[in-house]
């Protein structure tokens, strides 16, 4: 590829709505939040060391086929999106949720793997609140690879910075 010498007419796409193989047999409901598990599949959100990320909100209800892949399921992303919560307050809008499981969140720290699900963009209550989903669900365009790691006070898991010294 060369350097442009004239404008261009660049192909685009909104990626609000992405689609994803499930992983056999799983049940994965509309409305509730999916991961994508260890072997590349979407599965129901749950607070588990064998998933890779949050993906989004399921567009529809999907059970898994007999195999890995038989199915597809659409989830939207780039929006905010109500959920019951485990024990939120005012304070914490601006900052990262995680899966507790499909249909709850809760701030860092209150689920034992801290999968990052968005931004808490609006406080209703202790037990609910509305989470902005990055377009791509959290650390996509970032680093999707699974990791957790404290640099000098940062705390950065999935491409997403979960904490940071003095927040």
């Amino acid at each position: 590829m060369t350097v442009l010498a004239a404008a261009a007419n660049r192909r685009s796409k909104f990626f609000d709505l992405q689609q994803y193989p499930v992983n056999a047999a799983s049940q994965i409901w509309q409305g509730g939040l999916v991961n994508i598990d260890s072997t590349g599949n979407a599965v129901a959100a749950t607070d588990s060391s064998s998933d890779l990320r949050c993906v989004g909100v399921a567009e529809e209800s999907v059970l898994g086929g007999s195999s890995d892949g038989d199915t597809v399921i659409r989830c939207r992303t780039g929006r905010s999106f109500e959920f019951a919560a485990t024990s939120i307050t005012q304070a914490m809008v601006g900052t990262t949720m995680v899966v507790v499981d499909d249909n709850t969140i809760d701030d860092i720290g209150g689920a034992t793997n801290d999968l990052p699900v968005g931004t808490l963009s609006k406080f209703d209550s202790v037990t609910s609140g509305w989470v902005f989903i990055p377009y791509g669900g959290p650390g996509a365009g970032g680093l999707n690879v699974v990791f957790a790691s404290t640099v000098t006070g940062i705390v950065v898991k999935n491409g997403v910075v979960m904490s940071a010294a003095g927040t």
